[in-house]
């Protein structure tokens, strides 16, 4: 193997070049990018280089490029991470991280917010779609009481106004009383004025309490979020699994508007947007990977990065496709046998599955049943002979950091009054041949997004029907804890997901590494599939320490059962 780097492509004969290893861990790759790197010690004319291009050339914020090429010539592209690097007097230590691999994306995307994405034009905004709402306050009654008892009032005064008005007339007509019938008919103008003003508005707003009207918000869709994020960072998505799930959006929570004036903020409330229509930091995912990561954890998903394709598929996909066959070897070859753990770590006693409740969404609260916001598994064994010493304990939450939104079911006593008279209209028009619909103005409310005010505070997950303003009628089958267990996390059931741990030594190339990056199940000969774990390779002996993870029946006395 050789390292080539710079632009010129120097060779590099790092201190460490005969004990050089890469490492790569596939159980939590992105909590533990900070011992999974491959270090290098640069030392003598790698020293000089590297010094030359930190303070005379590029600087230390742009890493230079680095080639490996292994013994047949083939080239795999890096880079010398300035980032990691640290200095002595005779030694530079640094890590080389493969070029647009699974670290190098990760890197990237974390640090990617989607407001950042905006501003610098990786978003299209003709790919957002507008989410259709109602704001229905979840004390209507009272403020519908409220609100027509202040419209009486108002009237009430408004008539005496006028009253008073009219008495003017005869006052402006005596020569010793005209100049107070001025100033008082100034006076009471001004306070008709103000009181048809404060009844337009009153009434407009009880319009808005008994007939309210759809207003909009932005979005995209996840899926498209997500790949216009991984095309700007020069990668490029590839997964069925998140394009089948294309109709899942990410709400933003709306945002308070800057207004001029009370007549402005008045009227923003009737048609503005009031949210982005990407995350941004108020959000629970502002930066691409902690989208990712949400589907990562919402569907048992894994995701692989090689050659700058972003591969996120299920795991069962990855175990169907473990094309790369190796021969295993024992674990202890001084005695020729092997050496079994288990991953008793990974098995849980309780699973709690659930979304994120908002306060400041009461029909979000009320409208959507329990067991599809939540869902908690227990595992019990089928058969006890002493309870104290069951070995399974624990509990693993799975957070999905978003809000469901509520939609309107049923119309209320206006609506269908105006559907009915609309409903009439309609048969008239059409008996003389006109084409009308007007009650699908009142029909169509039916199924809009419903909150119970105009600003919530947690991001909101969607299931949108295809080409619609609204979600789908079976957005909350969909969407629902329990249907997501069933279908994406069998494989995590402790009777399947109990595995026996096997460390072996076995034969290696730098191209069986790099295929490993592409998918980390692997076949043996016997046909079996297995999961690579962890795996540290040895250029210079041609050799791997792999830890892998074998199918175990041992959990056969276990069944999960789902208590909420």
């Amino acid at each position: 193997m050789k390292i080539k780097a710079f632009p010129e492509q120097v060779q590099l004969n790092p201190r460490n070049y005969e004990d050089f290893r890469f490492v790569r861990d596939f159980v939590t790759p992105q909590s533990k990018l900070e011992v999974q790197t491959d270090k290098l010690f640069l030392v003598n004319e790698d020293y000089k280089r590297l010094y030359r291009w930190i303070y005379q050339e590029q600087g230390r914020l742009e890493s230079p490029e680095a080639n490996v090429i292994d013994d047949l010539g083939n080239v795999y592209p890096h880079f010398l991470d300035l980032s990691s690097l640290v200095i002595s007097n005779n030694e530079m230590q640094l890590d080389l991280v493969a070029r647009k691999g699974f670290q190098h994306f990760y890197e990237k995307a974390n640090g990617l917010t989607f407001e950042a994405l905006h501003i610098l034009g990786g978003l299209n905004a003709s790919l957002k779609i507008d989410i259709d709402y109602l704001i229905v306050p979840d004390d209507l009654n009272l403020q519908r009481l409220t609100s027509l008892s202040l419209q009486i009032s108002i009237s009430y005064q408004l008539s005496q106004a006028i009253l008073e008005a009219s008495k003017l007339v005869g006052d402006a007509t005596n020569p010793f009383t005209v100049t107070n019938a001025v100033i008082k008919a100034i006076a009471i103008t001004l306070q008709i004025v103000f009181l048809v003003i404060n009844l337009t508005i009153n009434t407009i707003l009880l319009k808005e309490l008994y007939f309210p009207r759809i207003r909009k918000l932005n979005a995209y869709s996840d899926y498209a979020l997500i790949k216009q994020a991984v095309e700007y960072l020069g990668f490029t998505l590839d997964s069925t699994v998140l394009f089948n799930l294309r109709f899942i959006a990410t709400l933003p929570a709306p945002q308070i508007k800057p207004n001029n004036s009370i007549f402005s903020k008045y009227f923003n409330q009737l048609s503005d947007y009031f949210n982005t229509h990407y995350p941004t930091l108020t959000d629970s995912c502002p930066t691409l990977w902690s989208l990712i990561e949400s589907y990562l954890i919402t569907y048992n998903l894994r995701c692989f990065v090689y050659d700058g394709i972003v591969k996120i598929e299920r795991r069962d996909y990855f175990v169907q496709n473990a094309n790369m066959v190796i021969k295993p070897t024992f674990t202890d070859q001084g005695k020729r046998e092997s050496v079994r753990e288990f991953n008793d770590e990974e098995v849980y006693l309780r699973k709690f599955f659930h979304y994120v409740t908002d306060l400041t969404d009461l029909h979000a609260i009320n409208s959507i049943p329990n067991q599809v916001r939540y869902s908690e598994v227990q595992t019990v064994p089928n058969s006890v002979i002493n309870q104290d010493l069951v070995n399974i304990k624990g509990l693993n939450e799975y957070l999905i950091p978003f809000e469901l939104a509520a939609v309107k079911t049923e119309l209320t006593g206006i609506e269908s009054a105006v559907s009915l008279l609309f409903g009439v209209i309609d048969s008239v028009l059409n008996f003389f041949g006109s084409n009308s619909n007007l009650q699908n103005v009142i029909t169509d409310r039916l199924g809009v997004m419903m909150i119970s005010q105009q600003f919530f505070q947690q991001t909101k997950r969607l299931y949108m029907a295809q080409n619609s303003t609204k979600q789908r009628s079976d957005y909350q089958t969909q969407l629902s804890i329990s249907n997501i267990i069933d279908n994406y996390h069998a494989d995590l059931k402790v009777a399947n997901n109990c595995k026996r741990i096997e460390r072996q030594t076995i034969p290696f190339t730098m191209q069986n590494f790099k295929d490993l990056e592409q998918n980390n199940f692997v076949t043996l000969e016997s046909g079996e599939v297995v999961e690579v774990a962890n795996c540290i390779y040895y250029d210079r002996k041609y050799k791997a320490d792999v830890v892998l993870y074998f199918d175990d029946t041992s959990a056969f006395n276990v069944s999960e059962t789902k208590i909420v």
